[in-house]
């Protein structure tokens, strides 16, 4: 009895042995997958891209260093690592946001936001490459039109014109009118030299969209090609009467363009509303504006001629000599500046400034002009008659710089001089003015940036 019951106490210690010695091996077993599961894992994610922020606004510091302490806390998440990217784009950092569209592509293939994000910045560069993952991107949107022919036009580009017509004729199915298929299209046919489908096209995308600079051009050529020169020149008048293109709507770019921060983009954004008419958004933003970045000359300057517009004199006023002071050689804020004084009727002071305005800039027309108003206004004939001619120098057609150069003229007794500018005048702008009373008001310049959105 006592000899089986040490055998059976000496089988229980063997088995409790083996028991723990196969729990180390699976621990030991089990640990090592873990191991290499976390080597695997940091193999395979990309390190978060490093961005030099010694010289960069702030405002778009403090956006990439947030948006990159999301990635570093949540690494396998492809929405976090798509929005640096997007971050990244929206800035300019082009070879940082690929690889934060790339590791959010693998994270989640099932998104067209990344493809296409990281198509549309690859086609800068590496068309080929580009072409590959917008075509990824058009097969996850479907139906949506704008990637499609974001296609098509890289395509047409790289002269795969088989598979860029396939893609906008498709958007053309979706959307029978949409202009920017049409003009594809038109292209198309012209570089086959089927003209006359290519104005067909054209004539359908100038319908829906009559100010489109691009299309005009090409209409011309596409006339000269079919003989008929006189349309042809008509159509290239037209173009240089319209402003530069803008780009296509794209919702996706849009997403893109609204994470833009930082001083300039927040300066064009309240040009934008300014240009749209929305002087008091455009003014409550320029005043949030000259708050965070108190040292800077242009947003001082858009606040005042804001304010300016607005009729606002009093609070245009300090904005405005901030933007002098701040930038001695910016002509348009001095510009402003006079224009203020003017109203104000401190006209030796509006001279001052308009003066100093075209010593900065030689060829500023309208200081020019306003120079002629002031010396008018104080009697100064020969002064008045030398700064309308100035401005004629640089502006032939400026047809109230005629009309009051013409009144002057006539007071001097040189009415053969006078008539002439009067007749051009009328022939310039028929409704100018009179022939006996010149505008008083001083003219303003556009809105800061008008010509970058055209």
């Amino acid at each position: 009895m006592s000899d089986a019951l040490q055998t059976d106490g000496s089988d229980r210690r063997l088995v409790r042995r083996r028991v723990a010695i196969g729990a180390a091996a699976l621990a030991a077993v089990t640990l090592s997958g873990v191991v290499a599961l976390y080597g695997y894992r940091r193999s395979t994610t990309p390190m978060v891209p490093a961005i030099e922020f010694a010289e960069l606004d702030p405002g778009i510091a403090r956006a990439i260093e947030r948006a990159q302490k999301l990635v570093e806390q949540n690494p396998r998440s492809a929405a976090v690592w798509g929005r640096l990217g997007m971050i990244l784009r929206a800035h300019d950092f082009i070879a940082e946001c690929k690889v934060c569209f790339a590791e959010a592509e693998r994270l989640n293939p099932r998104e067209p936001r990344w493809p296409y994000f990281h198509g549309l910045t690859l086609l800068m560069g590496e068309p080929d490459a580009g072409i590959q993952r917008v075509r990824r991107a058009v097969e996850l949107c479907g139906d949506l039109p704008h990637p499609r022919l974001r296609l098509a036009e890289a395509l047409l580009a790289q002269g795969d014109l088989n598979e860029a017509h396939d893609h906008f004729l498709r958007a053309l199915q979706l959307e029978p009118e949409n202009p920017r298929a049409h003009l594809g299209l038109a292209r198309l046919a012209y570089a086959r030299d089927d003209f006359e489908s290519s104005l067909d096209h054209l004539r359908r995308s100038i319908a829906a969209d009559p100010q489109r600079k691009t299309s005009h051009i090409l209409l011309a050529q596409v006339l000269t090609a079919l003989g008929d020169h006189e349309q042809a020149e008509h159509e290239l008048r037209q173009a240089n009467t319209l402003p530069r293109d803008r780009s296509w709507p794209d919702p996706f770019v849009v997403e893109v363009e609204r994470l833009q921060t930082g001083l300039s983009a927040r300066l064009a954004r309240a040009n934008w509303l300014l240009l749209d008419g929305h002087s008091e958004d455009a003014a409550a933003l320029l005043s949030q504006i000259v708050r965070d970045y108190p040292g800077s000359d242009q947003a001082h300057f858009l606040l005042g001629q804001t304010l300016l517009r607005m009729g606002h004199l009093q609070n245009a006023e300090p904005a405005l000599r901030t933007a002098v002071r701040l930038g001695p050689t910016n002509a348009d804020a001095c510009f402003q500046l006079g224009v203020l004084l003017y109203l104000q009727e401190d006209l030796d002071a509006a001279f001052e400034s308009f003066r100093k305005t075209v010593t900065l800039k030689p060829d500023y027309v309208l200081a020019y002009f306003n120079l002629g108003k002031c010396m008018q206004r104080q009697g100064d004939a020969a002064r008045a008659i030398d700064a309308f001619r100035s401005a004629l120098r640089y502006k032939p057609d400026f047809a109230d710089a005629h009309l009051n150069l013409a009144n002057l003229l006539a007071e001097q007794g040189e009415a053969a001089e006078a008539e002439r500018h009067r007749n051009h005048a009328a022939s310039l702008a028929p409704v100018a003015g009179d022939s006996t009373a010149a505008p008083t008001a001083p003219f303003q310049s556009p809105p800061a940036n008008q010509q970058r959105r055209e």
